[in-house]
């Protein structure tokens, strides 16, 4: 198996795993980004973005759409 497939196949599971448990909201998932983040050895900001790149795929198929749109910024931001 090259290092590429099984990358592939690590993403597809944690996708899984997120469609079967769910995604945590707001603080909770904050928390959860920063602990798995000293778990593993990477920065909060990537573990955060790794939940990012994947949000939108797992609410397309909550809501069964092939394709998803999510703008992401703070309420400030927003407005």
């Amino acid at each position: 198996m090259t290092e590429e497939r099984r990358e592939e196949i690590a993403l597809l599971v944690v996708e899984q795993l997120a469609i079967e448990q769910g995604i945590p909201g707001g603080s909770k998932i904050r928390r959860d980004a920063g602990n798995m983040a000293k778990r593993i050895g990477i920065t909060y900001q990537e573990a955060m973005d790794f939940y990012q790149s994947f949000a939108p795929k797992i609410l397309g198929r909550a809501f069964g759409q092939l394709q998803v749109s999510i703008q992401m910024g703070t309420k400030e931001n927003l407005q």
